[in-house]
């Protein structure tokens, strides 16, 4: 591995590594707002980081009370419950697991949550005080006889698991002024002892009998403190006490107690220990947190005491203020600080792990030597250390080694070779080869000594020395080979000419075997062939690559397999297994180890290898071929392990080093879980937004019919290696087969089910490959619509059946209407032709064609040839055009403008031009490509001129403005500033003329009919105008007309 890559995936493991490692038990800290998905334990957080109290129910789920309510853990994921799913808003102190509810015990009030139908019923002292003396709870006991005893602030209250019901115990002559903190019931003699602010009280029930003990001053038999704190029963004769002032012990038989000095014991100075809570770690030891001063663990067999706080480089906890501490089915600690939450784990895989730290800080490790001795050289960024199997202390290279100084000490080691002669060869990183003379306890700089500039500036990762007196040399920069006969060297690297040359220049391993030399480098592996003096060069077949986003032929370690293949840790191909004899190579990668690179790889006695690699320890049975993957949560320094850092001891051990210190293992001893899996199902989720959490075997969930679509996500809570665990599911009347998933595929999605009855079926096998006898069961049962309901399908059959006769009842009814119909267009399109007609003979009667021959004429009589010629010329293009028209349907509305002017023009050379005239058409019209009915405008124009500006004497103004309007239509206004109608129909009167406008009449008729055959909008208003003395000035009519675009 180059410089680089190395630099980059230490930065990564330091950002993202938030876990601290102990030698017998690994403790992962969990802090408020910190990615605690690091571990892969979690995707979310706790709702506050000061946890003050730890349970776990029947089904293995964990929960935990915070300063801002309830959370549960799955081992993967927290959910929180607040005030929406009935929990009180305060500090929680106490959770009791009983059945399928929960006992929460808060500052203010009793919450007592079911599980099952996820409803919470809550009481208070203000609301009856028969059921809680006082809402502040201090602790909640373990049903006795059915019944629960709560601990208040005002005293004890019992709560009757049959009955359900409440009950204050009334003690005759007795009622305390002082708080109830704990209490402890003892079988043998039916007494109970209660831990209070103000001593210990035993209460015997049978006899209602009392004794007080109190702290004595100076007195050793007394209580260390009045005010109690916690209790934790051994056994019916022993009961553990913790004070605000220290620990002691009560034999319940003789009622005697002893004092424990765990200062003393551990020479830790506190001025006070104020106990928060005692727990049994096993058979002989006790833990006891505190709220000063973190953790002691105590053996009461042996009376010694070991102290963990947050202070310590290795245990450290987040803080050494705890509210709670627990032991998990797992034999996992959880412990509640102000701070977070922390775990100590059950190391069931039996990794060792060593920390290095030097100056407070934390070193890595590079390489592993064992001595003659059997001890262990270690290559650290800082030097060499020394570790010793036997009592597991490190100690520096001066110390161990007796030298005059501590050399190599601001080294960054990286590898080491022992010879025969005592001289320990020590390579490192940009600062040259060195050999150390044991006896003589000297240095020689072999960089300097032999001129070899290239190692001043090298990483030096291997060394080994052949029987021809070659010493070889593995650098990032290629690969060294100093004859150490006559001290000569060389350096062989990469040659783009020479396909004999090395194929890279970064080499990581070298290995000796059968008169060849095996380089492993960043592109392949090259064999050097000692008679040929040159290399050849094998990279990975396109059958093991192309599924690479990047081909890469870059390799690690190589070590010789009991079955004679040659094993190499790749970078992105998993274990290699390359055959010497047919030179192919074979992987044992997996879909599951993507991404996943293989470091130092090391064979047992027992027909396995182990490996390092950048996601834990992977063990691989030859045999098999099956891999059991190992990561930070089996108590591992890390999931990211060093290249070069491993070794297998005389004595059995295997070691691997990492970023935070190393492995080391028997492994014989690395046990497999065998208990058989215990699973719930974490969450239902539906249409991806309402949420079921937390489902058991025998669940039932009703959904409506559009709830049809949901996910469920389940976990396994009981296991250790949940890594490890595979699952199998199916859904009755949906699933035709049962389906299987890996640990990493803990969800399931279901969609577009149809209303009914299903069962969901979950199991999961451990890392043994055992199964659960009996899946977990949840029933789904998904509600139809009230559309699909079988009384709403008969209802629809017998409206259908009813639609049915009506439907043909109405075709027929329209069939009838439609012919009729038809027949009344048929009259209108009758009536409209006739309408037409007449219209056309309106306009072309002898009255029009007589006043154009008395003018045609007159301008003859006045010799005024060309006005005749002109007059005569319009006058037959009107009659053209108003022929044309008539004989379409529909016609341009250009048409119909044209022989409007025309007949205004005709009409004012007529009248001797004493009417000027104005046509406005709008712009945004396309006269050329809109059509309209053919001989409406002109009937209206010509009633304006015979009868308003005829009989006026002068300025008399005609105007017609045609605009677009919204749709399809039109409007036309036809003005003029003439007599208007009152004064047109006086002077008729006076004259005796009976004369009546039919061209506007029958235009109009024309018009109501287009209405009724087109459905379109025709119309014709005419509006009388007047000055201001309300004296008639003219006429306006408004013409609207539908058009076809």
């Amino acid at each position: 591995m180059s410089d680089k890559l190395r630099n980059i995936l230490t930065l990564l493991f330091v950002v993202i590594s938030s876990v601290v490692f102990a030698q017998e038990n690994d403790m992962v800290s969990y802090v408020l707002n910190k990615n605690i998905a690091t571990n892969n334990v979690s995707n979310s957080y706790l709702s506050s980081n000061v946890v003050t109290a730890i349970a776990q129910d029947r089904n293995g789920m964990m929960w935990f009370g915070t300063k801002r309510g309830l959370n549960s853990y799955d081992s993967y994921n927290f959910e929180e419950y607040h005030q929406e799913d009935g929990i009180i808003n305060a500090t929680i102190t106490a959770i009791l697991p009983v059945g399928d509810s929960l006992f929460i015990g808060t500052e203010k009030g009793l919450c007592i949550y079911d599980i099952k139908s996820k409803k919470s019923t809550n009481f208070f002292a203000e609301t009856d005080t028969l059921v809680l003396p006082d809402n502040h709870i201090f602790y909640i006991n373990e049903p006795v006889f059915n019944r629960i005893v709560i601990c208040t602030k005002g005293g004890t209250s019992i709560y009757d698991l049959k009955k359900k019901t409440f009950e204050i115990p009334k003690i005759p002559n007795y009622s305390p002024e002082y708080e109830a903190h704990c209490i402890q019931y003892v079988e043998y003699d039916n007494s109970w002892w209660i831990g209070t602010s103000n001593g210990l009280v035993r209460y015997h029930e049978d006899n209602l009998s009392l004794r007080h003990l109190y702290h004595i001053e100076d007195v050793e038999q007394t209580l260390p403190d009045n005010n109690l704190r916690c209790m934790h029963r051994v056994d019916d004769t022993m009961i553990f006490i913790g004070t605000s002032d220290g620990l002691c012990l009560l034999n319940a038989v003789d009622q005697t107690l002893n004092r424990i000095d765990l200062n003393a014991l551990t020479n830790y100075r506190s001025p006070k220990t104020d106990v928060s809570k005692i727990i049994s770690l096993d058979e002989n030891k006790i833990m006891v947190s505190t709220y000063t001063d973190g953790l002691y663990i105590y053996d009461y067999k042996e009376n010694i005491a070991t102290h963990i706080s947050k202070f310590d480089k290795r245990d450290a906890i987040s803080d050494n203020y705890i509210f709670d501490v627990f032991k998990d089915v797992n034999g996992s600690v959880w412990i509640a600080t102000f701070t977070g939450l922390n775990r100590f784990e059950n190391n069931l895989a039996k990794f060792i792990t060593k920390s290095i730290y030097e100056n407070g800080s934390l070193l890595s490790i590079n390489y592993f030597l064992e001595m003659n001795d059997g001890n262990v050289l270690i290559g650290t960024e800082s030097g060499i250390k020394v570790f010793n199997t036997n009592d597991e202390s490190i100690r520096d290279f001066k110390t161990f080694f007796k030298s005059k100084e501590n050399y190599f000490e601001s080294l960054y080691i990286y590898s080491f070779y022992l010879d025969t002669d005592s001289c320990l060869w020590v390579g490192t990183r940009d600062s040259g080869l060195y050999i150390y003379d044991i006896k003589s306890d000297k240095v020689i700089d072999v960089s300097e000594e032999l001129d070899i500039k290239k190692l001043n500036h090298a990483v030096v990762r291997e060394m080994v020395c052949d029987e021809f007196g070659n010493f070889w040399v593995a650098t990032n920069v290629g690969l060294c080979c100093i004859n150490l006969k006559d001290n000569s060297y060389v350096f062989y690297n990469h040659d783009k000419k020479d396909k004999k040359s090395i194929p890279h220049d970064d080499i990581f391993d070298l290995m000796l075997s059968d008169d060849l030399l095996y380089v492993t480098t960043g592109d392949g592996l090259a064999v050097y062939d000692y008679k040929r003096e040159d290399f050849t060069t094998y990279l990975l077949p396109d059958t093991l690559t192309k599924q690479d986003v990047v081909k890469n032929n870059g390799l690690f370690d190589i070590v010789e397999g009991q079955d004679g293949r040659y094993y190499i840790g790749s970078y992105s191909n998993g274990m290699l297994a390359f055959s010497p004899d047919t030179k192919t190579f074979k992987t044992s990668k997996r879909e599951d180890s993507f991404g996943t690179m293989v470091y130092a790889i090391i064979p047992d006695n027992n027909g396995f290898l182990w490996a390092s690699t950048s996601k834990g320890i992977m063990k691989y049975s030859l045999a098999t071929k099956d891999i059991t993957t190992y990561d930070v949560d089996d108590g591992l320094q890390g999931n990211e392990f060093t290249p070069n850092a491993f070794l297998r001891s005389r004595d059995g051990y295997i070691f691997f080093g990492g970023f935070n210190g190393f492995n080391y293992f028997r492994p014989e001893e690395i046990g497999l879980e065998t208990r058989i899996p215990k699973i719930v199902i974490t969450e239902l989720q539906i249409n991806g937004g309402r949420k079921i959490r937390y489902l058991t075997h025998g669940d039932t969930i009703h959904l409506q019919h559009n709830e049809n679509a949901f996910e469920i996500s389940f976990a396994t809570l009981n296991l250790l290696r949940k890594s490890m665990v595979n699952y199998s599911y199916k859904m009755d009347n949906y699933d035709d087969e049962w389906m299987f998933y890996s640990s990493n595929h803990r969800y399931v999605d279901y969609s577009k089910l149809r209303p009914g009855t299903y069962t969901f079926k979950l199991k999961a096998s451990n890392e043994v490959g055992i199964w659960m006898e009996m899946p977990l069961e949840l029933t789904i049962i998904i509600h139809p619509a009230w559309y699909q309901r079988i009384w709403f399908k008969v209802v629809i059959i017998m409206l259908a059946a009813s639609a049915i006769y009506i439907i043909v009842n109405q075709r027929n009814k329209i069939k009838r209407q439609k012919m009729e119909q038809r027949r009344k267009i048929s009259d209108l399109e009758t009536q409209m032709s006739q309408l037409k007609q007449k219209t056309l003979q309106l306009q072309m009667n002898p009255h029009v064609i007589f006043n154009t021959l008395n003018s045609i004429q007159q301008y003859i009589l006045d010799h005024n040839v060309e006005k005749a010629v002109s007059y005569l010329t319009r006058f037959s293009r009107l009659m053209r055009r108003i022929l044309n028209n008539s004989n379409e349907r529909f016609i341009p509305l250009a048409d119909e403008l044209e022989a409007v002017n025309l007949y205004l023009e005709l009409e004012s050379m007529r009248l001797g031009n004493r009417f000027s005239y104005e046509v406005i058409i709008d712009p945004e019209l396309d006269v050329n490509n809109i059509e309209i009915a053919p001989l409406i405008i002109q009937p209206f124009v010509e009633n304006a001129i015979i009868h308003g500006l005829v009989p006026k004497k002068d300025n008399c103004f005609l105007k017609i403005d045609i605009s677009k309007m919204v749709g399809e239509k039109l409007l036309c206004v036809i003005e003029d500033n003439g007599v208007g109608r009152r004064y047109s129909e006086l002077q008729k009167e006076k004259s005796g003329g009976s004369h009546k406008s039919y061209g506007m009449s029958i235009t109009r008729r024309r018009l109501e009919m287009l209405s009724k055959v087109s459905n379109e909008d025709f119309s014709v208003e005419i509006i009388d105008l007047y000055d201001d003395d309300n004296q008639p000035e003219g006429t306006r009519v408004n013409i609207i007309i539908s058009y076809q675009d």
